[in-house]
């Protein structure tokens, strides 16, 4: 018992992502593992920073942040590909350039979230300080 709680702390032996049906059938890519919710939690930070980030830049709302692609420094945001292009549907949601970290999901940021590694929580933190980095490195206010 002891043994368990300490993996289940360390992060390690996360579940295999197991797709949704219409996943399955639509067929995007996703990642080998389930994120856990304090993953989900850090990525929703993230992607509200760059909202924020968004709109100081802009000074508007972007109706198409979440409907179009997002570049923002070495930070990449690709909404869910609804198409039938194989490159286009095995491309990442999400990913911070040089970070072996990619962010998969089904149709919305909430919902079927993967990704290709099963880090620590404290590798997980170590990534997600980077990305709000490199957020903020762009910050115009």
């Amino acid at each position: 018992m002891k043994d368990k709680v300490l993996v289940a702390k360390a992060g390690i032996g996360m579940s295999k992502y197991q797709p949704e049906l219409g996943q399955l059938l639509i067929g995007n890519s996703s990642g080998n593992y389930n994120c856990k919710d304090y993953v989900q939690a850090l990525i929703n930070y993230i992607l509200e920073e760059l909202e924020r980030v968004y709109f100081n830049r802009n000074q508007k709302w972007g109706e198409e942040f979440g409907v179009n692609s997002f570049k923002l420094g070495k930070v990449r945001y690709f909404p869910y590909y609804w198409g039938n292009r194989k490159k286009l549907k095995e491309r990442p949601n999400f990913w911070l350039e040089g970070a072996k970290v990619k962010i998969y999901w089904y149709k919305h940021s909430e919902r079927g979230l993967s990704s290709n590694v099963n880090y620590t929580p404290e590798r997980w933190i170590s990534w997600f300080n980077k990305c709000v980095k490199e957020v903020r490195k762009h910050d115009t206010v």
